[in-house]
This record gives structure tokens, sequence and C-alpha cells, in this order.
């Protein structure tokens, strides 16, 4: 819940979930083995983010409403 830019502003919605993507891309190609985006060991790091996500939005943040 604690992410934000170096100038202490939010992330747009999409950008966490881009993260997370990118996260798991690298993993994937150094052979990590466990999935960030799918595996149980990270299932809290989703929840997290799913629930900054829906904070983010209700706040009016991202390109949809």
């Amino acid at each position: 819940m604690g992410i934000r830019q170096k100038n202490g502003s939010d992330y747009e919605p999409v950008t966490l979930t881009s993260m997370l993507g990118s996260f798991e891309r690298i993993l994937n190609s150094r052979k990590y083995g466990i999935s960030i985006v799918h595996g149980h060991e990270f299932s809290q790091t989703r929840q997290c983010l799913k629930t900054k996500y829906k904070v983010l939005k209700q706040a009016g943040k991202g390109s949809r409403p």
C-alpha cells in the first residue's frame, strides 16, 4: 500500500498492474519458478495490489470510470 513515485504522488492504477507484469517477466527470464501473478506464495501481494487499485480508482485516478 506504500508504493509511490519519487515525487510522492500515486501511480496510475494501470501502472501498478504493468509493474507486476514486468516483475513476472523478469523472474520468468531468470527461471525463478514461482509466479507472482498466479502462485499462492504471492496472494497477499496480489490482494494488496487489488485494494490499492480500488482506492486509486475511487480517488479518481485512471483513465476509465
